[in-house]
């Protein structure tokens, strides 16, 4: 039994960050302090995303997600290509509602249907507002990236950015992290692009 107190002991001395929300906002200046440009037609959806005020093993809250029409294709390491069953635009979606937010958005339990909420057009402007390591299950952490937007009919308001393990699981991830447990997240350039570089 005394090898296991030992080791439950040393945990919080490792250094390894294994219980609790770590905000690591301050840790990345450069790309919190970006402005971002969406590249493709987009649109906020109803999701469950990671609760920040939660302690411990955390927990989950409604925020916003963002996503892409009709994205690109998810290609696997053997070569095999999985398109996206999304719509391809707002009026694709309005055109058989109910369908696809079915087809999109789980229903949760004793809830009503989530449904898209609105479109968001290439240019709209957003910057990075949070960067967080978050409790999930057994794989320990996975990255939140919480972003404001800053212009057109939506500014102001805050979403959570896709990310490989979140909770959203609607589509492809937006942010990557190249080594698991260190304070290098990276937008995904094919839906979001410096301000500056846009013509």
């Amino acid at each position: 039994m005394k090898p296991y107190w030992i080791v439950l002991a040393a945990l919080p001395l490792s250094g390894c960050p294994a219980y609790g929300v770590y905000d690591r906002t301050a840790e990345q200046p450069v790309l919190t302090s970006t402005c971002y440009a969406v590249k493709l037609p987009s649109f906020l959806f109803e999701a469950r995303c990671a609760d920040l005020k939660a302690g411990g093993l955390g927990g989950r809250e409604f925020c916003p997600g963002i996503q892409a029409f009709n994205p690109p294709p998810r290609i696997y390491s053997s070569g095999f290509i999985a398109p996206f069953a999304f719509p391809k635009s707002w009026a694709d979606y309005l055109s058989d509602r109910e369908k696809w937010d079915q087809r999109l958005l789980e229903k949760p339990l004793f809830e009503k249907q989530w449904t898209l909420i609105a479109p968001i057009d290439p240019g709209t402007q957003m910057k990075i507002s949070g960067l967080y390591d978050y409790p999930k299950g057994e794989t320990g952490h996975v990255s939140i990236v919480r972003a404001l937007i800053t212009s057109g009919p939506h500014a102001g308001t805050s979403v959570e950015l896709t990310s490989p393990g979140d909770f959203k699981s609607l589509g492809p991830a937006w942010t990557t992290v190249p080594d698991i447990g260190k304070s290098n997240v990276e937008v995904v350039n094919t839906y979001l692009e410096p301000c500056e570089t846009r013509p």
